[in-house]
């Protein structure tokens, strides 16, 4: 009897193992499913982000405005879809791939016309002091100061500008909205990237302890579903 016992003692822990396995490999499966649903969700994303333009306007301040769908995917989809951008994040920032969170690129142009008075005056240029026409103008964006000498022209010059980024949800897309606050500055282009968290799964597999139906203590190992994560 004992040896009966201990055959079927010995089936029935080599059948649990069988199963445990098979689960096992069924949650890893759907995991590696959930991955490449995820993954193909990104392209989708990228695809449409990347053929649709930023919207580019005046609002009615004079001030320029820009709004587009943001790139949201995993990191590599986003490496191979914005391969350029990428490299010059990576060269100039020193960032690597897999620590890289998200970006906005914002490219914008100052232009305009000003009209200066010029007057003569002697200036020192190395020691020696000449005779040059001088002008100089400044408000809240723009310095510009320099001289004229018989044929050349000599100019200092400083432009200011400030960009507010915000983001919000649009029909479950996620868009950025930018404004410059100078009103001789133009939004050219609007790119803004972010790596989609990936959510996390609610099977897992571990140990566990707790009480049997027969008020015994277990310990074993099982997949788990977690209703609620801490």
């Amino acid at each position: 009897m004992s040896t009966i016992f201990n055959n079927k003692s010995k089936l029935n822990t080599f059948l649990f193992a069988v199963v445990l396995t098979m689960v096992a490999l069924m949650v890893i499966d759907c995991g590696n499913d959930s991955r490449r649903q995820s993954e193909l969700d990104g392209w989708k994303n990228v695809a449409l982000t990347k053929g649709k333009e930023a919207e580019i306007w005046k609002n009615k301040e004079g001030l320029s405005r820009a709004r587009a769908d943001v790139a949201e995917a995993d990191t590599k989809t986003l490496s191979q879809a914005y391969a350029k951008e990428f490299k010059r994040i990576e060269s100039e920032f020193k960032i690597k791939e897999k620590n890289f969170k998200g970006a906005t690129i914002v490219k914008t142009e100052i232009k305009g016309e000003l009209k200066v008075v010029t007057k003569d005056s002697l200036i020192y240029i190395d020691t020696t002091k000449v005779k040059a026409r001088v002008f100089s103008y400044r408000d809240r964006w723009t310095s510009i100061s320099g001289h004229f000498l018989r044929d050349s022209l000599a100019l200092n010059y400083k432009f200011w500008d400030s960009l507010t980024l915000v983001h919000s949800w649009k029909k479950k897309h996620l868009q950025i909205d930018a404004i410059s606050s100078n009103p001789n500055s133009t939004i050219l282009g609007l790119t803004s990237l972010s790596v989609k968290a990936q959510k996390p799964s609610r099977f897992g597999i571990g140990p566990f302890v707790g009480v049997g139906i027969t008020g015994r203590p277990v310990v074993g190992v099982g997949v788990q579903w977690n209703v609620i994560k801490f």
